[in-house]
């Protein structure tokens, strides 16, 4: 892009060294603009030559500003849908109990470079733990197919209680996307464990160590707040 300095009569001021600054005025996609926004004139005219939008839209215009001048408005123009480059989270993992459907639904997204939506999109998407503080087995569907540009994840379940769970989501010749951090906290007591076992003892002694039976929820986690009793038999 070229901003001249001009006179009253559209005449090109040589001597201009001022410095002009680009805006977006009509913004019909919520774009960013980027690059270098200000440049000095050289010999009236300054050039930028840098300058990128990311959001598609249609009809974007541009003002250029610089103090004590009057401000020039720029034709109307487009930005279009990029190649795909990348995969992002449309719809992150949410805090969930242990073994628990996370809802709702994980949603992935195929982008452009500007994060545009894809719509033709239907690359096979997989999800793999990234962040993995309790060493948890992700569980579901972890590999699917975008439909129009969006792969959704609807059964996915991780077994172990932690804090700070990632997950990637993975596509050939894309860039992984890496979810926002959640945790997987205890759910319902569900079953007994043995915590310690029984050992081989001499007839009529005590069993030593202690046995230790554990209230667990469905992923084998203890719950810590279970005060339930608890009676032992031969089986």
């Amino acid at each position: 892009l070229k901003v001249q300095v001009q006179d009253a009569g559209g005449n090109l001021v040589t001597t201009a060294t001022d410095g002009i600054s680009l805006v977006i005025n009509n913004n019909p996609g919520g774009g960013t603009l980027s690059g270098t926004l200000v440049v000095s004139a050289v010999s009236g005219e300054a050039i930028f030559n840098d300058i990128s939008i990311d959001k598609i839209g249609s009809g974007y215009t541009l003002d250029a500003t610089a103090s004590g001048l009057s401000t020039a408005t720029s034709a109307s123009f487009d930005i279009i849908l990029g190649s795909a480059t990348q995969l992002a989270f449309s719809v992150e993992p949410s805090d969930t109990l242990s073994s628990s459907t996370i809802v709702p639904a994980i949603k992935v997204q195929v982008q452009d470079a500007g994060g545009n939506l894809i719509v033709a999109a239907t690359d096979s998407i997989t999800l793999a733990i990234n962040n993995n503080p309790a060493s948890g087995i992700l569980s579901g569907t972890l590999t699917v197919s975008a439909i129009s540009g969006e792969a959704t994840f609807n059964d996915i379940s991780i077994d172990k209680i932690g804090s700070g769970y990632t997950v990637d989501a993975i596509a050939s010749g894309l860039t992984t996307g890496t979810s926002a951090s959640f945790d997987i906290t205890a759910g319902a007591a569900t079953q007994l464990v043995f915590s310690v076992e029984p050992t081989n003892t001499t007839a009529a002694t005590t069993l030593s160590p202690a046995l230790r039976v554990q209230v667990q929820d469905a992923g084998g986690n203890l719950v810590s707040a279970a005060t339930d009793s608890i009676t032992l038999a031969i089986n």
